[in-house]
């Protein structure tokens, strides 16, 4: 893409003139402002954070780097979906990856097993070796899961303009549309009879805060088939070399990003967005204003409620705060390494029911003693996380936003 770059100053208040000025360097935002920078558009970053990433970001604490959120990623293998995303963006050569040998350990009453990563025979052999009497159920569902999949991959990485995949939508994916306003519990219940079968398959669904009978089938399938098919990788040195690719490929091709800036307002022109003004009173112009904020923020508070619909505001009414997560991050030192006798295992989820409407009303409810848990072993697999024989980990739980 060739364009003509617009930096100017404009004629009432100096302010700077961008080709696009985006709010928030949280991965959307930066991935937006990284593809359009190597496109050719002069693109200006603003996050009120120190250090940019939203929640994909690490901090140190003494001899230990812990990580915010992510802690393992699906089809950022080479030649996989999301890697031809960070080809796009500039990204992908900045970034190394270690494969993980196993998904995650699922630890529930009576049943101990681990699901391997990027080897879904493996995935099935070891679910019908569990659950022998499920094994027409699970052949089917996998099948009929990998379909699904994907659709969304080809729905992903379309050229074809959105009106036209809109309308032709069920011809276009004949695995997705039918599920679209499906729950990953039914997609289970029309494959497997076995409850705790159903339970192991969406063991980790409290990564996406809703338990499968809650939780959108077309959005609860692509992880996991990722994981299963496609491998799961952790990113060497931590969460914060993806958001630190980004930048740096956004001011390599000209582009600007500032952080310890917040954004009070979204300026307007005869109804449109020409800009913003930070907390610290500077106004920056762009043809184009990108929001990586939430809806209620950037509607709510940026806009003052200007220029929304009724229908915007109604759809703002319905939602609310998803859940939650408590997490302990624990350095510990060399005693802990030299007597640790489990070396193999990275993410382990334990849970004290096969019930996920259980295991999540008890997260709602802050019972700490029964939710489940996720116990993430970073040292195991990246040594970096821990100087000096030390080791760092991980304990997750999700939990009441109220709370």
């Amino acid at each position: 893409m060739s364009v003509k770059r617009n930096i100017q100053l404009y004629e009432k208040g100096g302010r700077m003139h961008y080709d696009a000025v985006i709010i928030g360097s949280g991965l959307g935002g930066l991935s937006c402002g990284a593809y359009l920078a190597r496109n050719g558009r002069k693109v200006l970053v603003l996050e009120k954070h120190s250090i940019p990433g939203g929640y994909a970001t690490s901090y140190r604490r003494g001899d230990f780097t812990f990580d915010t959120t992510l802690h393992m990623l699906a089809g950022v293998g080479k030649g996989q979906q999301m890697h031809a995303l960070w080809e796009a963006c500039g990204v992908a050569e900045k970034i190394e990856l270690i494969k993980l040998k196993d998904c995650f350990r699922i630890i529930f009453p009576g049943l101990d097993l681990r699901l391997p990563s990027g080897d879904l025979d493996g995935v099935i052999s070891i679910l019908e070796n569990a659950f022998p009497h499920e094994r027409k159920g699970i052949r089917s569902l996998f099948s009929h899961m990998m379909r699904i999949s994907k659709d969304q991959i080809r729905m992903t990485v379309s050229k074809a303009p959105f009106l036209m995949q809109f309308s032709f939508f069920p011809l276009l994916y004949p695995s997705l549309f039918p599920v679209v306003y499906k729950t990953s519990a039914q997609l289970l219940d029309k494959h497997i009879k076995d409850a705790k079968l159903k339970a192991v398959l969406y063991a980790n669904c409290s990564y996406y805060g809703l338990p499968p009978s809650r939780l959108n089938t077309s959005y609860g399938v692509f992880p996991n088939m990722r994981y299963w098919a496609d491998g799961a990788y952790y990113l060497v040195g931590g969460n914060q070399v993806i958001p630190n690719a980004f930048v740096e490929v956004i001011r390599q091709h000209g582009g600007d990003v500032l952080l310890d800036t917040g954004v009070a307002e979204i300026l307007l022109k005869d109804g449109k967005a020409v800009g913003v003004r930070t907390d610290n009173g500077k106004t920056y112009g762009g043809d184009a204003v990108i929001s990586n904020a939430s809806p209620q923020v950037t509607f709510g508070h940026l806009l003052h409620g200007e220029r929304i619909t009724q229908k915007i505001a109604k759809q703002m009414d319905k939602m609310e705060p998803s859940i939650s997560t408590f997490s302990i991050r624990l350095g510990l030192d060399a005693r802990f390494t030299a007597n640790l006798e489990n070396r193999r295992d990275y993410e382990i989820i334990i849970s004290d029911t096969y019930d996920h409407d259980q295991n999540s009303r008890w997260r709602e409810q802050y019972d700490v003693e029964k939710g489940s848990l996720i116990v993430t072993l970073y040292s195991n697999i990246e040594r970096s996380a821990a100087k000096n024989g030390k080791f760092a980990m991980g304990i997750v739980q999700s939990q009441g936003y109220e709370h």
